[in-house]
């Protein structure tokens, strides 16, 4: 199947998702440590990680919390 911009999910590296996610590398390595309790997919192309856009959003949407108003 030929990627269009209806389907193409970019690639992010460490360093892109972690300022996408607001966070460090660092973080994103212990989360990828066995044991971690997140849930946070990733690939590796070689050595190096990968992270899908698609992958991050549905993290942010799972670890976002919504403050009731008054």
């Amino acid at each position: 199947m030929y990627e269009t911009e209806e389907n193409f999910d970019p690639l992010m590296s460490t360093a892109e998702a972690a300022k996408y996610l607001g966070t460090t590398t660092g973080v994103l390595a212990v989360y990828r440590c066995k044991g971690s309790k997140e849930d946070l997919p990733y690939f590796k192309d070689g050595k190096k990680v990968c992270y899908l856009k698609s992958t991050l959003d549905k993290y942010r949407a799972a670890h976002t919390i919504q403050i009731a108003t008054i």
